[in-house]
């Protein structure tokens, strides 16, 4: 009963490798058949190699040749290297033959345009170009210099400017406190239709404005009594400051009960032909008949 258990247990295994050496059988003939066919293919590889090979020969030749023939026509020693003018004007050539036949063609065909024309044309043409160029770069020159004009103006302008712009300020704030004082409004403004016409730009005020000494002469003459009153606080608020200049305020006639300050002096100066001479002028003798002529009335 062992015995048959072993012998049925062997044959299952002998069916088992028969049919793995089946699978084996196949499967070699299949790599023996790719083997065979790659051999093939690498050798019709090889044979199209070779002929690449040769044909790389042959065009490594012809390229030299017409390498020669180029530098021969551009008058180059065989061994001198191609220049930069040349190898940038190459290197915007296209890239095929026929892209070259056809803009060989255009060239032909616009160089037939100018069968007519005689040296002298060709010469006027390069030398207008070389003066074109020159220009352009004059243009450019003058272009830099004038922006550099232009912000050095601008920076001056910025230096003087601004500080006039403040001396505006002032001028409108004693302007308005003047007017204001009279009952009015005005007002001062930096205004000019062209701001680059810097010789138009003139204010000036008598207050800030720094002399020694002004005079004024009958500024009250044509004015009412209110405004002739007015005016003449005006004066004397601007006379008697401290940092101002000295006035000479000369007119006529006054208004009575008019506002004095101590730092003015009043003279008055007598003239006529019913005058007394010098000499006989008595301050004291005046004031004693005054006195008289109340203590009688």
């Amino acid at each position: 009963m062992a015995q048959m258990k072993l012998r049925a247990k062997l044959t299952m295994e002998k069916v088992y490798l028969a049919l793995e050496t089946v699978g084996l059988t196949a499967e070699k003939t299949k790599l023996e058949n790719d083997c065979r066919e790659g051999a093939s293919e690498l050798k019709t590889t090889d044979q199209i190699c070779a002929r690449l090979e040769q044909r790389k020969v042959q065009l490594t030749e012809l390229c030299k040749g017409m390498l020669k023939r180029a530098k021969t026509i551009c008058r180059m020693q065989h061994d001198e290297s191609l220049p930069e003018d040349l190898r940038n004007a190459f290197s915007k050539l296209p890239d095929t033959l026929d892209e070259i036949d056809a803009m060989l063609n255009e060239e032909r065909s616009r160089a037939e345009c100018f069968t007519g024309l005689s040296e002298s044309v060709v010469d006027e043409y390069n030398r207008r170009e070389q003066e074109i160029k020159h220009l352009e770069k004059e243009l450019e020159d003058k272009s830099n210099a004038l922006n550099a004009y232009r912000q050095n103006i601008s920076e001056a302008k910025e230096r003087w400017l601004n500080p006039l712009k403040q001396l505006v300020e002032q001028i409108n704030g004693k302007f308005s406190d003047f007017f204001r004082s009279m009952q009015c409004a005005g007002e001062v403004d930096l205004h000019s239709e062209n701001e680059e016409e810097y010789d138009k730009y003139g204010i000036r005020i008598r207050e800030l404005n720094r002399c020694p000494f002004r005079v004024v002469d009958e500024i009250n003459q044509g004015m009412d009594p209110v405004n002739e009153r007015r005016v003449f606080d005006i004066v004397v608020r601007t006379a008697c400051k401290e940092t101002t200049s000295q006035y000479f305020f000369i007119t006529p006639k006054l208004l009575q009960n008019l506002q004095y300050a101590e730092e003015m002096t009043v003279l008055c100066v007598h003239n006529g032909a019913q005058m007394l001479p010098p000499n006989q002028w008595d301050e004291k003798v005046f004031v004693r008949r005054c006195l008289q002529r109340k203590a009688r009335a």
